[in-house]
C-alpha cells in the first residue's frame, strides 16, 4: 500500500532525547526526574526531542497517538498530533496554550485525531493568536471542517461565561510542497516527499544536529533541495 506523504528535516541546536526506554525502544514514558526538562531547555540554543506518543492505529491502552515535540530553547515544534497530544504535552511539562508551529506528515486519522484538541484546548487555556500549521494538501479543508463541527462550542465559549478571545482558536494553515517550509530564529524545517509503506517507521537523529522525522520510509530520490 503506497500513498503520498511528507517527511521533515529539522536543523537546530545541541540535542537531548527524551522518551526512550532503556535499550532504545520507543516509549510514551514521560516520568522525568523533577526539573529535567526545565534544565534541558535553559540554554537558548538547546534542542530537546520528546516522544509524546508512539502509538499506531491499534488502540493500545499504554500508548498515545503519534506526536513528537522538538523543543528549541523555549519554543515547541510539534510533529503530528495523534490522540492525547495535549495531555502528553502537559505530562512533559510543555505548554498547553499553543505550540510555536505544528507539522503534519500525512492526513491519516491516527496522526490528526488530536489536532482539534491541540487547536481548541490551547485556545481555552489562553491562546489568542494563530500558530502555523504545516502539512500536505487537504489540511486546510480538514481544519475548516473542525471549525464548522465545533461552531456551537465556539459560540458558547465566546459569548457565554468564559469570554474566550473571539477568533483566538484559529491557526494559519500552510499546505506545503518539498523544500524549506519554516526558517526562523535558527530553526529550519525542510519538507521532502515520502512514500508510505505499511509497517515501516523511521526517526533519524544525525550527528550534525539535524533531526529527520518521518512516519514511514522516505525515499532518497524524492528529496528536494
Amino acid at each position: 500500500m503506497k500513498s503520498a506523504a511528507i517527511a521533515f528535516s529539522v536543523v537546530a541546536g545541541p540535542l537531548l532525547l527524551l522518551g526512550l526506554r532503556e535499550g532504545g525502544r520507543l516509549s510514551d514514558d514521560l516520568s522525568l526526574p523533577a526539573g529535567a526538562l526545565d534544565r534541558a531547555i535553559q540554554a537558548s540554543d538547546s534542542t530537546t526531542l520528546v516522544l509524546l506518543g508512539t502509538g499506531t492505529p491499534r488502540p493500545t491502552p499504554d500508548k498515545m497517538g503519534p506526536a513528537t515535540a522538538v523543543v528549541v530553547g523555549k519554543r515547541v515544534f510539534l510533529f503530528d498530533a495523534g490522540v492525547g497530544v495535549e495531555r502528553r504535552l502537559a505530562g512533559a511539562q510543555l505548554p498547553t496554550n499553543g505550540v510555536t508551529a505544528a507539522f503534519i506528515t500525512h492526513l491519516h486519522s491516527d496522526h490528526v485525531l488530536g489536532l482539534p484538541d491541540l487547536i481548541f484546548s490551547s485556545w481555552i487555556f489562553g491562546r489568542s493568536k494563530p500558530f502555523g500549521l504545516y502539512g500536505p494538501p487537504g489540511l486546510r479543508d480538514m481544519v475548516n471542517h473542525f471549525y464548522a463541527a465545533l461552531r456551537e462550542d465556539i459560540r458558547i465559549r465566546t459569548t457565554g461565561l468564559e469570554h474566550e478571545t473571539p477568533g483566538g482558536y484559529r491557526v494559519t494553515v500552510h499546505e506545503i510542497q518539498p523544500g524549506v517550509v519554516y526558517d526562523s530564529g535558527g530553526v529550519r524545517v525542510r519538507a521532502f516527499a515520502s512514500i508510505m509503506v505499511r509497517g515501516v517507521m523511521r526517526l533519524v537523529i544525525a550527528s550534525t544536529r539535524r533531526i529527520e522525522a518521518s512516519s514511514y520510509r522516505a525515499t532518497p530520490d524524492r528529496v528536494r533541495s
